[in-house]
Formats: structure tokens, sequence, C-alpha cells
């Protein structure tokens, strides 16, 4: 009887912690991490502890931008939380939350294995439930996620996502890097339908809002999207200043995606030379799709001179 109570007490204890770290999450994800150090061998948990144990460990590092490449930690907090709510028809709110954002991290596996229809099912639950329960922190990221899956073959549809993201972002307001990500991903989605209007009114948005916020590297993504914009509408000077100013503002290592707008910029303005050198400097990158657009701009470039 002894031992049993000292097993029940050590695990009463374990989850306190887990309690702990999950309070501490999303934001403060390096104290919630020092909390879940502190558990001693986590697959000996009884099961509910080792599914929560497994959705904040997942939770911590994909904060800590080691995305969910592994479904070994995820994949039993899910199947425990779907069968624990019966696939979300439960009237426990933790029990429900639990649910949505074991689907949310799922989901980011099965994006990181490029199983683009089974992570769509898995956001939409994300966000069914998240709603239901009002998360909105993992309701507004399963909308964000659902806009960039379907930007491409759905964009009407990824614009609604994205709309929604920051309808559900507005009822919270936890994090200011996420608002310019989805304001970004709204002026985006209205690019790619070539409502160009509204796009530069959301760039203009997301650019506001980086300045005020102090967030260099999210302000020149917008300021490569504002590029991209006028290049659209053939405005090729406003383009250029742009996108000039996007790569003045960069740290020593530019994207590919922003020096590439720079190129397109001057060579849009007929500064073949400048775009030409450009061109040349990413010519060796290791994507082999952007290596084809480098090499038949710079076709273009000696064809014209």
């Amino acid at each position: 009887a002894l031992a049993a109570l000292t097993c029940c007490n050590r695990y009463d204890g374990v989850a306190d912690t887990l309690q702990r770290a999950e309070s501490l999450l999303p934001i403060r994800h390096d104290s919630a991490a020092v909390h879940l150090d502190s558990i001693a061998h986590p697959a000996r948990l009884p099961e509910d502890s080792r599914a929560l144990y497994g959705l904040l460990r997942t939770i911590v590092q994909n904060r800590q931008g080691k995305g969910v490449k592994s479904d070994s930690l995820i994949r039993g907090s899910y199947e425990y939380y779907r069968d624990a709510s019966r696939a979300g028809q439960t009237s426990d709110e933790a029990l429900l939350r639990r649910y949505a954002q074991s689907c949310y991290y799922m989901a980011l596996f099965y994006k990181a294995c490029d199983s683009i229809k089974q992570c769509e099912e898995l956001f939409n639950q994300a966000a069914k439930y998240s709603e239901r329960c009002e998360d909105w922190h993992t309701c507004y990221l399963a909308h964000i996620q659902l806009c960039v899956t379907s930007c491409w073959s759905n964009p009407e549809y990824a614009v609604r996502q994205a709309l929604k993201a920051l309808y559900f972002y507005h009822k919270i307001d936890d994090d200011v890097n996420n608002e310019v990500l989805i304001l970004l991903n709204i002026a985006n989605m209205y690019f790619t339908t070539a409502d160009t209007s509204k796009a530069l009114q959301y760039y203009f948005e997301a650019y506001e809002l980086a300045e005020q916020n102090n967030l260099p590297k999210s302000r020149n993504e917008v300021c490569k999207g504002i590029a991209n914009t006028y290049l659209f509408m053939g405005e090729n000077a406003r383009a250029l200043a742009y996108a000039q100013k996007a790569a003045t503002m960069a740290d020593s290592v530019t994207s590919f995606s922003l020096q590439y707008t720079l190129a397109e910029c001057y060579k849009a303005c007929d500064s073949l030379k400048k775009a030409k050198k450009i061109y040349e400097l990413i010519s060796h990158d290791s994507n082999q799709m952007n290596r084809y657009f480098v090499y038949r701009n710079l076709s273009e470039i000696t064809f014209q001179a």
C-alpha cells in the first residue's frame, strides 16, 4: 500500500509539472521546456500524462524553430486525445483544447511530409474544435495554415482563410509577429488573385505594424511583396524603390526571393547591368526551379544586349 501511495504521489507531482508547463505555452516556451526537462523517464508515465507530455514537448520544439519533422511524440498524443475526446465530441474543454492542438501539430508533421490532403483535414479539425473551446491561438494558426496549403490550388478560399485568421487573432492579440504574418498572407493572397488594391492595402498595414514594433525581417518581406505588386502593375520605379529598401535593410545573408525581386525590378527599369550582376550572384541556388528562372532571365538580358 505504501509503494502504491508513493507511486501515486510521484505521478501527482508530474501532473502538476505538466500543468505548469502547459500554462506557460505558447509564449514562454523556454520556461515550459525547463519544466518538461525536469521530468525523468517520460516514456514510463501513465498514458494521460504521457500524451500531455508528448503534446507539450512538440509545441516547445516547434516554438524553438525545430518544426515537427517526426511523429514519434505527437502521434501517440493525437491518438490518445482523439479517442479520449471521441474525436471532438467531449464537453470537457481542456480535453477538447488538447485534441485541437494535437490535430494542429499532427497536421504540421503531415505538411512536412508533403501529405497535403491529410494535413488539410487535420488543420480543419484543429480550426473547428479550437474555435469551439475558444483556444484562439490554435484557431488562428490553423486558419493561417489552411491559407498557405491552398494558396495555389484555391486562392479565393485561401483569402477567406487568411481573413478568418485575422478575425480570430484579434480575439487574443497575443503575438504581433503573427499579426504581421497574417496581414502579409492576406496581402499575398489578394496579389495572387490579381486584386492589387486590396493587396497593397494589407501590405502597407503590415509594413506600418512591422515598423512600429521594430520587426526588420517582417518589414523586408512586406517590402518585397509591395515591390512585386508594383512590378505587376507596371509601376517599375516604385517597385524598384521598395525592392531596394528591402535589400538595404536586409541581413548580410539575403534570401533568394528578395534578390530575385530586386533583379527583376532592375531589369524592368532597363538597368540591365545591375540586374545581370544579381542574377549571376544567385545563379548557383540549390533549388533547380530557381536556377531555371535565373538562367532564363540571364539569356533574355544577353539577347537584349
